[in-house]
C-alpha cells in the first residue's frame, strides 16, 4: 500500500510545484506590467521605451514606417494581448484608449490597424 501513496505524493508535489510556477510567473507578468503601465502618455500613445522595458529584441524597434509613437503603441497593445493575456483585467482599460489612439492616427496617415498589430506581432516573436 505504500506505493500508491508515495505515488499520491509525488502527484501532489507536481501539482504544488506546477502552481508555484503559476504564481512566480503571474507575479513576473504583474511587474511587467507595472514597468509598462508609466509609460502610456494620457493620448493613449506609448513611448518607445517599450522596446527595452519589455526586454523585447532590439529588431523590433524597427518601427514598420510609421511615427515612432504609433509603432510603440501598437508594440505595447500586442504584448498586453499576447503575453500579459492573464492580466487582462488589470490592463483592458489601458489597451482600450490605445487602441483608440491607434486608430485615431492610422485614420489620419490611411493606416491598416489590423496589418500594423500583425507587424507588430511578427516583430515581438508571437
Amino acid at each position: 500500500e505504500a506505493g500508491p501513496v508515495r505515488t499520491l505524493s509525488a502527484e501532489m508535489q507536481q501539482e504544488q510545484a506546477k502552481q508555484e510556477e503559476r504564481v512566480r510567473s503571474k507575479k513576473e507578468m504583474a511587474e511587467l506590467l507595472q514597468k509598462l503601465l508609466p509609460l502610456q502618455d494620457f493620448d493613449g500613445s506609448f513611448s518607445g521605451e517599450v522596446v527595452q522595458v519589455l526586454g523585447l529584441p532590439s529588431s523590433a524597434a524597427a518601427n514598420a514606417g510609421v511615427d515612432a509613437a504609433v509603432w510603440a503603441s501598437a508594440l505595447a497593445l500586442v504584448f498586453l494581448q499576447v503575453r500579459l493575456a492573464a492580466l487582462r483585467e488589470d490592463w483592458e482599460l489601458v489597451a482600450g484608449k490605445t487602441q483608440s489612439f491607434l486608430r485615431k492616427a492610422l485614420k489620419a496617415t490611411g493606416g491598416d490597424l489590423a496589418q500594423l498589430l500583425d507587424q507588430a506581432r511578427a516583430a515581438i516573436g508571437a
